[in-house]
């Protein structure tokens, strides 16, 4: 018990002392100035004084401490409701839901009357059955984040990452709840795929060109004028390692002329500080033996900007299957990889955030459900003053924790929704 605890006690320890010390000689005072009034009545109204005084004070301190706790629950409700991630709380035997936050109700739409007649199945697409083992499996008092799909009011579908912690409440066992929405990264992981998937078939589509190219390499003429129509950047280099020719997408791309470009190697004319010499080393090995081979690569233009492309270069060999040059076929990609980094950064920032708000909350705010619980429960005042101080203690844990999520969170929507578009730069 911590010696705060024991004021009131000490406050009445003292005025007894002070009381005792005192109320013998006015007794004598007041029944020597007063031979009219009895000695028994003076000390009758000497115990009744002390009776109205100590009541007087012990409903002051009563009431003082009342104020406090109230304070404490209040902000406790305060920090539940005003989290920004959807909160709630069911009942382990029934599944019923039996409290939500604020962020609850503005996500899935349904008012809060209409949450606590419903059970978590409600807002569930899945069997029961599986959400059920799921429930079970959950032994510890914190559970591992699980991925469900959750359907609103309005009926569309998301998919959320749920962090579960047991716990009693109002005496019952139950479950509470926090759930973060993932349908924004699942989404643009699946446009990720999608874009793969395309951008595979484009080069199957290019090999397919770059075969038609082969077959009619001897009609220099006609080849060059397929070429020049194709976007991408076209290099052909001999078995000296010097450009012969390039097309004019690469002409009008990097800014090099053509008589720039012939004559010169084209790893020393494109690559530079931020090129990987890992890639180049693949390259080499691969041109010295005369192979076909695919990478992705950081050239550079003529006036130093980087970029990002994925190269094929392809060895060409005439009729008699002797090599006569290499074609190098460029596709920039420097806007797909910018994509892929910024949503590395959302998704590693969102698992962040989510393993914040499932994690470092959890322990302050399941001692705050707790001993809320116990309070009620509590026989004496020293145990009021001892759970208010521990409220009162993880209530700033908890606020501390949740600012710094909100200011996570309003960074990353400004990530996520750039003013405008910004000037593409690659980390050297």
């Amino acid at each position: 018990m911590r010696l705060r605890s024991l004021w009131i006690p000490i406050i009445f320890l003292l005025l007894g002392f002070f009381w005792a010390l005192t109320s013998e000689p006015l007794v004598n005072f007041l029944y020597s100035n007063y031979t009219s009034v009895s000695e028994s009545t003076i000390r009758t109204l000497n115990r009744l004084y002390f009776v109205i005084i100590t009541g007087i004070l012990l409903f002051y301190l009563i009431w003082r401490q009342q104020r406090k706790r109230e304070r404490s629950d209040q902000q406790y409700r305060d920090l539940f409701f005003a989290n920004p991630n959807p909160m709630g709380i069911y009942e382990l035997e029934s599944l019923q839901i039996i409290e939500v936050n604020n962020a609850a109700i503005n996500k899935y739409g349904y008012t809060r009357s209409e949450f606590l007649n419903m059970s978590i199945m409600d807002i569930r697409s899945g069997e029961q059955e599986t959400l059920v083992k799921s429930i079970d499996f959950v032994e510890s008092q914190i559970a591992d984040d699980q991925v469900w799909e959750h359907r609103l009011k309005s009926g569309e579908l998301i998919t959320v990452s749920v962090a579960s912690h047991r716990l009693t409440f109002n005496g019952k066992k139950c479950n509470m709840v926090m759930i973060t929405d993932i349908t924004p990264i699942i989404r643009a992981k699946q446009q990720l795929e999608t874009a793969y998937r395309v951008e595979k078939q484009l080069n199957k589509e290019l090999d397919h060109n770059l075969k038609l190219i082969e077959r009619s390499h001897e009609d220099s003429r006609k080849m060059g004028e397929v070429i020049d129509k194709v976007s991408n950047l076209i290099i052909i280099f001999g078995p000296d390692d010097t450009i012969s020719w390039v097309n004019k997408a690469f002409i009008d791309f990097t800014g090099y002329s053509l008589e720039e470009c012939v004559g010169k190697n084209p790893g020393k004319l494109l690559t530079g500080p931020a090129t990987s010499p890992k890639t180049l080393a693949t390259l080499i090995q691969a041109l010295t033996i005369r192979k076909f081979v695919t990478t992705d690569i950081i050239n550079y233009k003529k006036d130093g900007t980087p970029y990002w492309a994925e190269l094929n270069i392809s060895p060409i060999f005439d009729r008699n299957g002797e090599f006569e040059f290499f074609i190098s076929i460029e596709t920039v990609i420097t806007d797909r990889m910018e994509k892929q980094e910024r949503l590395d950064r959302q998704y590693q920032a969102f698992r962040e955030i989510a393993w914040t708000n499932s994690h470092e909350t959890r322990k302050p705010l399941a001692t705050l459900l707790s001993v809320v619980d116990l309070m009620k429960h509590a026989v004496s005042e020293a145990e009021r003053i001892e759970y208010t101080a521990i409220i009162e203690q993880c209530s700033l844990e908890l606020d501390e924790i949740i600012r710094d999520s909100a200011l996570k969170i309003n960074n990353l929507e400004d990530e996520m929704n750039p003013a405008s578009e910004k000037e593409v730069k690659i980390d050297t």
